[in-house]
């Protein structure tokens, strides 16, 4: 008895295991799948889109303009490290507003491939799944705002995952 219910709880564990290893499979290939489309736009838009906002914000960070509570503190912050980052290591505003560029394309795909990854567990078919990814890969507006540098992108990225980890704690009668 005591032995059948030991193999029952170790088959359960590398069930769990197994499931846990094919999510994050689910994840990562998402996540290079959607980079991987977005890379073009990346590319003719070198070092990314600037629009009134974060031509502000890095005016601001410039010392060109006074310092307002316009924009988020976060998000000034954000640009600040990227921007400077760029310049001391490439002697280049445009190299700081490229990594900014990449680090929002990370971002919002890691974003997405989870939203994929979260589906997938929940028993979405593979074909939804595989139009999700699609959707997110290859729909030039959301390849165009993970290159956009402004913070409207990055807060609705955030705001889905917000609501993706709400559902799935509303889901998953086991989380507290």
């Amino acid at each position: 008895f005591l032995l059948l219910k030991l193999v029952r709880i170790i088959r359960e564990k590398v069930s769990i295991y197994e499931d846990e290893q094919r999510i994050k499979n689910i994840f990562w290939k998402s996540f290079f799948v959607i980079l991987l489309c977005w890379l073009p736009y990346f590319i003719v838009n070198y070092p990314g889109v600037l629009v009134y906002d974060s031509i502000n914000q890095i005016s601001q960070i410039e010392g060109i303009i006074e310092i307002n509570n316009h924009h988020p503190a976060v998000h000034k912050m954000l640009i600040s490290v990227c921007y400077n980052l760029g310049k001391s290591l490439f002697h280049s505003g445009n190299a700081g507003v490229a990594i900014y560029s990449v680090l929002q394309m990370c971002i919002l795909s890691a974003i997405y491939s989870n939203t994929v990854a979260v589906l997938h567990k929940n028993n979405l078919k593979k074909k939804y799944c595989i139009l999700t990814i699609a959707y997110f890969a290859l729909i030039p507006l959301h390849a165009m705002s993970a290159i956009t540098m402004t913070k409207d992108y990055l807060f609705a990225g955030f705001v889905l995952w917000f609501t993706v980890s709400l559902y799935q704690i509303f889901v998953n009668k086991n989380m507290s």
